[in-house]
């Protein structure tokens, strides 16, 4: 290292005596060397803060790539707004000023459902991969924002991507802890993806990994891998490894339940709505694979259903699809079934009748 040092020092001396006028005393040379090493060095250390600031996200600190809107216009986007820290999302602002959070998407969204008030909703996890304190927020969507990034037609839910940095407007602050909701599709914009984002490789309970977010940019490991020592990171591994292997104990195979019948499972799910709206909301829970599975397994079965659950077909049958057509065919054939029964025990009836005033005569 020495002689490669002290022959670039030879080749910029050489260069500096052979430039045109160049200084002709050995002070002067080394003066001119001098300066020539600091604005090499200058242009360096700009180049590097340039390339610094196109790789990070200047509001939040993310580091940042495949940008989704340029540094400048996110910049004006964000002019007069506040951006409030996972920490102090307790207490953020009240309404009266632009609030934003920022975060990376750390898990994959789960499907959309309807919520305790019927409507659509679904929730992201978000984290800010903090160097210091790792934070994680959950942000839930419901009605058009839901419908917008969670559904599988959705406009937004391809970009919804494990690593994605999504900036929140204006959440508000629900009932639980760290979490935070919106309503509008226009409240969520992704930004960009980050590259940092690692999940924690550690082995944990059962012989799973971990999976806890982290910034590789710290380490391979999670806040809480990070502060054990190797030995006790070992140690974990080897005790659920001990576990995975207990005699008559198999983790990869999970217990199998006991079937229930579809009309148990019919009238297990309507028991809890006494009106037939909600009975049909009630159904709308068992997802509609499951419902049209059970309701055809009845029509195959051939049995007369109990009033209860002829009464529960009449709430299905007003669904526009196909388990709504099987619970109004399941009605037309159990009508008909019926009249055909009736009209049977009224002719044994009749001719049980005639038969005793025959034998009167």
């Amino acid at each position: 290292h020495l002689d490669s040092a002290v022959f670039s020092l030879m080749a910029a001396d050489a260069e500096v005596a052979s430039a045109p006028g160049a200084p002709s005393s050995n002070a002067e040379r080394l003066k001119a060397l001098a300066a020539r090493k600091r604005e090499k060095l200058k242009q360096e250390v700009e180049k590097q803060r340039a390339e610094e600031e196109s790789t990070t996200e200047r509001w939040s600190g993310l580091r940042i790539a495949e940008r989704c809107i340029r540094q400048e216009k996110w910049d004006a986007c964000m002019r007069g707004k506040e951006l409030v820290k996972f920490e102090r999302l307790a207490g953020m602002p009240p309404q009266g000023k632009d609030n934003v959070i920022i975060g990376v998407l750390c898990a994959e969204p789960l499907p959309a459902k309807l919520n305790h008030r019927e409507e659509l909703s679904a929730e992201f996890r978000l984290t800010n991969l903090d160097k210091e304190k790792p934070e994680e927020v959950t942000l839930v969507l419901v009605a058009r924002a839901a419908e917008h990034w969670a559904t599988q037609d959705g406009l937004g839910r391809e970009h919804a991507s494990v690593g994605s940095i999504i900036a929140v407007l204006n959440p508000q602050l629900t009932c639980r802890s760290k979490a935070v909701l919106v309503s509008f599709e226009t409240q969520v914009v992704k930004i960009g993806r980050c590259p940092t984002l690692a999940f924690c490789p550690v082995s944990g309970s059962l012989g799973k990994p971990c999976g806890a977010p982290c910034n590789a940019e710290i380490g391979r490991y999670c806040a809480r891998h990070a502060n054990q020592s190797h030995g006790a990171r070992q140690a974990e591994l080897e005790t659920s490894a001990s576990k995975s292997r207990r005699p008559g104990l198999r983790m990869d195979v999970a217990p199998r339940r006991p079937a229930a019948s579809p009309a148990r499972t019919l009238k297990s799910a309507a028991a809890t709505k006494k009106d037939s709206s909600s009975d049909a909301a009630a159904m709308a829970s068992l997802g509609g694979r499951a419902l049209l599975e059970a309701l055809k397994q009845i029509e195959a079965s051939g049995k007369p259903p109990g009033d209860e659950l002829y009464a529960t077909l009449g709430a299905l049958a007003q669904r526009a699809d196909e388990a709504g057509e099987v619970a109004q065919r399941l009605r037309r054939t159990f009508r008909a079934r019926k009249a055909d029964e009736v009209s049977s025990q009224s002719g044994q009836s009749e001719a049980k009748r005639r038969n005793i005033s025959g034998t009167g005569c």
